[in-house]
């Protein structure tokens, strides 16, 4: 599989729409040994400021055991986005991928950034999905 092979499908993921608005949902947290851990319920809010190309995501978790986390996330746009596959590897129940992740930032910069997935599938389906990123490149887009 390549990822090209996705690329003319619709419709296409476009996060600073997906996410605009108000968003809820619910999931399941796993503990630190396994097994099901706590309930939660997430709502999120979401804007895209077209000026400065950023997506400004406020969510909130709720969790069974009365605790809440808040994070905000500011992710910006870039151009001409495109991951460069480096490595896809079969793991014992999924995969990992190494890639890098190109594109032009707002201020016109070159961002060139290295990135790892593991992934766990079930029944041909992403049950559980850990991403790594380079701390420099993440740096030089929170610039």
């Amino acid at each position: 599989m390549d990822l090209s092979d996705f690329a003319a499908r619709q419709p296409a993921l476009e996060p600073e729409r997906f996410f605009a608005g108000e968003l809820e949902g619910w999931g399941l947290e796993f503990g630190p040994l396994g097994g099901i851990g706590r309930r939660l319920q997430v709502t999120a809010s979401g804007r895209f400021d077209e000026a400065t190309q950023t997506l400004n995501l406020e969510e909130t978790y709720r969790f069974d055991d009365g605790h809440v986390d808040r994070l905000e996330w500011r992710i910006r746009k870039l151009a001409d986005r495109r991951y460069e596959v480096k490595r896809r590897d079969a793991i014992p129940g999924g995969f990992l991928q190494e890639h890098v992740l190109h594109g032009t930032a707002p201020d016109g910069s070159t961002v060139a950034m290295p990135a790892c997935i593991v992934a766990k599938v079930a029944d041909g389906r992403i049950t559980r999905m850990h991403e790594y990123l380079d701390p420099v490149g993440v740096r030089a887009l929170s610039a």
